[in-house]
């Protein structure tokens, strides 16, 4: 037997990085928990991990490095349809007003006189937000800024 021209080759192992949608890099963060759903029937094939990283690519696309493996999964491109979905669990951002028992003393946030300019909120944790019977005092207003396309305000 001729040992000296032994190859061996990488075929398959737990994935340590995902490619998903480049959007995601001013919105998601290390330390945050993803979600990866079933590549098959099974929802009991579905995963969690933690990003350990982030890395934008050229293509537009991103690359979440996750801190341990997870088992292999089919992508979009690979299967049409069949792709799974990667879904931030864990929220980065959180508006916190101050704790009281007076319901009238919530936070507010309120995004001020920017009329065409569409506005993107979305994942954040909101906390002892919003005044009770307080005249404009919702946990979120928009004031005059019209009606903008594009606005998005969800996941929230």
């Amino acid at each position: 037997v001729d040992y000296d021209d032994i190859r061996i080759s990488f075929a398959s192992g737990p994935a340590e990085g995902l490619k998903v949608d480049g959007g995601i890099t001013t919105r998601w963060s290390p330390n945050a928990e993803v979600h990866i759903t079933s590549s098959t029937l099974s929802n009991r094939d579905s995963q969690n991990a933690i990003i350990e990283s982030i890395v934008a690519q050229a293509d537009g696309s991103a690359t979440l490095k996750l801190q341990t493996g997870i088992d292999a999964v089919i992508s979009e491109q690979e299967e049409p349809g069949q792709g799974v979905e990667v879904v931030l669990v864990s929220r980065n951002i959180v508006v916190e007003g101050e704790a009281s028992d007076n319901p009238q003393l919530g936070g507010y946030l309120q995004v001020f006189h920017t009329p065409g300019v569409a506005q993107t909120i979305e994942g954040v944790e909101f906390v002892n937000m919003g005044q009770e019977q307080g005249k404009n005092r919702f946990a979120l207003q928009f004031l005059y800024t019209g009606d903008v396309p594009g606005t998005s305000i969800s996941r929230n």
